[in-house]
């Protein structure tokens, strides 16, 4: 396991986990930007909580008031960025994980890429089929 960490540059901890021979796990609250995990360098990832912008601060505040969908517009961009660090190209694959109990609902009340909820549709199928076995 490579984790993150403040006093280390994030550059170091990529580069440890490209670099290594053995298999690693790369574990960071915030790797969602600026990261390609191509092919074998990522072949499953454990979303935890849907990326909310946070909402502190006061263009938080001013962005809502003016346009209620860019809040949660926002989040889905940001979740769909997550999404790709570890599928970068059609011919690549890895198991996402959203571990959220509010997903099922935020993917309903939102607009997402159509690509995103087929593969979430069809995953859940297939789980749905492999657990009914």
């Amino acid at each position: 396991m490579i984790a993150t960490d403040p006093k280390i540059k994030r550059e170091l901890i990529v580069s440890d986990h490209f670099n290594n021979d053995g298999r690693t796990v790369l574990i960071s609250p915030s790797m969602r930007l600026g990261l390609d995990l191509k092919d074998d360098r990522s072949r499953f990832q454990i979303i935890v909580k849907i990326p909310y912008p946070s909402k502190v601060g006061r263009w938080t505040d001013v962005k809502r008031d003016r346009d209620s969908a860019w809040y949660n517009g926002q989040t889905a961009l940001a979740l769909v960025q997550a999404y790709g660090r570890s599928v970068r190209s059609k011919d690549d694959w890895a198991y996402t994980f959203i571990l959220d109990s509010a997903f099922d609902g935020f993917i309903s009340r939102n607009k997402l890429p159509t690509w995103f909820t087929e593969a979430i549709i069809n995953d859940i199928i297939l789980q749905n089929t492999n657990n009914s076995n």
